[in-house]
């Protein structure tokens, strides 16, 4: 699969940044990092894990700590700890608006991330209204990112719970019109915005 690739892509450059940990800490990281996405998104959770505590003991940089304390957040939540995700989520969302303010980059994904736990425990409303929050600040602010299309996609699957039809057309329209722009026709989250569509 497009995973099973992906992996095993990082794994021969994490072997190849290995030596650089202590000229480029931060190259290893990253590498780190991209391997536990990949992970939680193939359903490999306890190699996700290990990444993530391996990237908390040893990233210095502010922004890759934010990265992997969300995608713990999101791993807890895909293991139906909910309750813990929201937790961490919260403190973490506090936390990056004190560092790197309300409307940042940063702040933005984190509570996006916030959304899809919200969601994943079946609060759709309070789901909704965060994603909406998110989005408004991300039209503002970046209106012109590709990661627009992924919240309207996000933004459809609430509408859909909450059976706000019309609502969720609209949002899964857009979602499709501007990943197909951004991404191309046959991405992943591409394939979400339509299922949200379909129903």
């Amino acid at each position: 699969s497009a995973h099973d690739d992906a992996r095993e892509r990082l794994q021969a450059l994490l072997r190849r940044a290995a030596p650089l940990a202590t000229a480029a800490p931060e190259l290893l990281v990253e590498l780190q990092i991209k391997l536990a996405r990949n992970a939680i998104f193939a359903a490999s959770y306890t190699d996700a894990e290990a990444l993530l505590r391996e990237v908390l003991t040893h990233a210095a940089a502010p922004r890759q700590i934010a990265d992997a304390r969300r995608l713990r957040a999101w791993l807890l939540s895909r293991t139906g700890r909910h309750s813990e995700a929201l937790d961490e989520l919260r403190q973490l969302i506090a936390d990056s608006r004190q560092q790197f303010g309300a409307d940042s980059w940063p702040t933005l994904m984190v509570e996006g991330a916030m959304a899809t736990s919200l969601h994943r425990a079946a609060e759709f409303a309070a789901a909704r209204d965060l994603r909406l929050q998110v989005i408004a600040t991300m039209r503002e602010r970046f209106g012109g990112h590709s990661e627009l299309g992924v919240q309207l996609s996000h933004l459809a699957a609430h509408l859909v719970q909450l059976q706000q039809a019309e609502a969720a057309e609209v949002a899964a329209r857009e979602a499709i019109e501007r990943m197909t722009r951004q991404f191309g026709a046959d991405h992943r989250m591409l394939g979400n915005a339509h299922s949200h569509l379909g129903a």
